[in-house]
């Protein structure tokens, strides 16, 4: 179903140093209940259609009920989110390395600043579907390197879905693909061939640059 997966040390050994790394927020480092079928029963929006770009269409009046429902949707699950194993520790070694962070969804910013700040997430950087067009438009993600100085492909952008990977393809970033628990279910099948490397546990990624001696103590 998938492309083999080689031990991630010997993956990123084959890839840029990261200079700068941005990670999506649901999924990738905080868990989600989200679920958007409630909001395509409402408004008929089609299987694998992109809800954002659908409601972005919408007259006037059905768009502001839709961002209603969605805002609504987002506060109550930004409420219930928790860390993900080992993203916590993944961050705060990229601080203590001085490699600069970043979070690019497609949340709401205030549901992403509840999920952030209700744990305690180490990332100074968030670019919401507000602050510029949404994933998989490459335009935060690249707004990022030009204010950070640093060449897109020396950043990695790590997120868990299709317009992730896009994002990243089209940033001309290593795209970094994270499964979780997840890695094999055929819900990666048809994209992860976009990834530049696949892992399941930020552990795991953590482990394998601290052995590369890419995390070293910034004094």
């Amino acid at each position: 179903m998938q492309k083999s997966l080689k031990p991630t040390t010997a993956v990123a050994q084959s890839l840029p140093k990261p200079k700068a790394v941005l990670f999506d927020l649901d999924g990738t480092l905080v868990e989600s209940t989200l679920d958007f079928n409630f909001l395509k029963q409402n408004f008929d929006i089609q299987p694998g259609q992109d809800v954002l770009q659908f409601i972005s269409n919408l007259p006037s009046d059905e768009k502001h009920r839709a961002n209603e429902l969605i805002e609504t949707h987002e506060l109550e699950d930004a409420q219930r989110a928790k860390t993900l194993p080992g993203a916590l520790d993944l961050l705060l070694a990229l601080n203590r390395a001085g490699i600069p962070t970043a979070i690019i969804t497609r949340n709401s910013r205030k549901a992403a600043k509840i999920k952030i700040e209700n744990n305690s997430l180490p990332i100074e950087f968030l670019i919401s579907r507000e602050d510029a067009k949404p994933k998989p438009n490459p335009e935060a993600l690249l707004a990022l390197a030009e204010s950070w100085q640093v060449e897109p492909k020396d950043c990695w952008y790590i997120g868990d879905y299709l317009y992730d990977l896009q994002a990243a393809n089209n940033a001309g970033m290593v795209a970094g693909l994270y499964t979780g628990s997840h890695l094999e279910e055929s819900r990666y099948s048809a994209f992860m061939h976009l990834a530049d490397i696949v892992f399941n546990d930020h552990d795991q990624l953590r482990d394998a640059w601290e052995e590369m001696d890419y995390l070293c103590i910034k004094n």
